[in-house]
């Protein structure tokens, strides 16, 4: 798939592919062992002890009911400043 966009929050990697519709998202960097479908447009990838560490879903603007992804993540290093 050529052509995304990305975003990273700490460890999370969030992939849209615009060319396909597709939204990849990667909670963390676990060997995956098993990929399971949840329905026809969504999967989700399992390690070893069943936590989930990625999920695919397919015509993602369709099933979020959105016409668009859009990547919106706050700053965390103005955040935390704003915090202490």
């Amino acid at each position: 798939m050529s052509g995304y966009l990305r975003q990273e929050i700490e460890g999370m990697k969030i992939k849209y592919y615009p060319d396909t519709d597709t939204l990849y998202i990667e909670l963390n960097d676990n060997p995956i062992v098993e990929t399971r479908d949840l329905d026809n447009f969504i999967l989700i990838d399992v390690d070893e002890q069943d936590n989930v560490c990625a999920m695919t879903i397919e015509r993602a603007t369709q099933q979020a009911n959105m016409p668009e992804i859009v990547f919106n993540i706050p700053n965390q290093k103005e955040d935390r400043k704003a915090a202490a």
